[in-house]
């Protein structure tokens, strides 16, 4: 994924708290908040819902952060298409069929990445296990790495710049 100079990023973390690791993107994206980066925003919820579909033609690029129960250990970015078949109940839609959604109602829709941060533990209860938390700091990390690349290109420059 390369970021451009000027475009507009949503981090659209997702996920349940009371649910131990499903909390993993709501905490990745309280934590890309905290970062005040120019051109990066940050968005939450417990689930995508299709409201989101407006709020996303305000942006380039959206990466949805969730926790994921069968991904590659410690996370998995991919980049993500509108899905052929739309579909969702009043409880769940996939980010794809939000992709999708926006493309179809209101023409476009920005590109979107789902960045998967493997968890273990979704039974109800709060705090994430000790693995899960090894994958989201190495999930930030590969965030913060994202962003140095956009900060050397935009600035001609070779030097590494830290965002903590």
């Amino acid at each position: 994924m390369n970021l451009l100079e000027g475009e507009k990023v949503l981090i659209f973390g997702y996920g349940n708290p009371g649910r131990h690791d499903d909390a993993l993107g709501s905490l990745f994206a309280r934590r890309v908040q905290q970062l005040k980066q120019e051109n990066i925003y940050v968005d939450e919820d417990y689930q995508l819902n299709i409201e989101l579909c407006a709020e996303l033609l305000h942006y380039d690029k959206v990466i949805f952060v969730d926790a994921s129960k069968k991904s590659e250990e410690p996370f998995v970015m991919k980049r993500i298409f509108p899905s052929k078949n739309i579909t969702f109940t009043t409880h769940s839609v996939n980010a794809e069929s939000i992709i999708a959604i926006c493309d179809e109602y209101f023409g476009s829709a920005p590109e979107a990445w789902m960045l998967g941060i493997r968890g273990y533990d979704f039974s109800i209860g709060e705090g994430i296990t000790e693995e899960a938390q090894k994958n989201l700091e190495l999930a930030w990390q590969y965030l913060i790495k994202i962003l140095n690349q956009q900060r050397r290109r935009e600035h001609g420059t070779k030097e590494s710049y830290t965002y903590y």
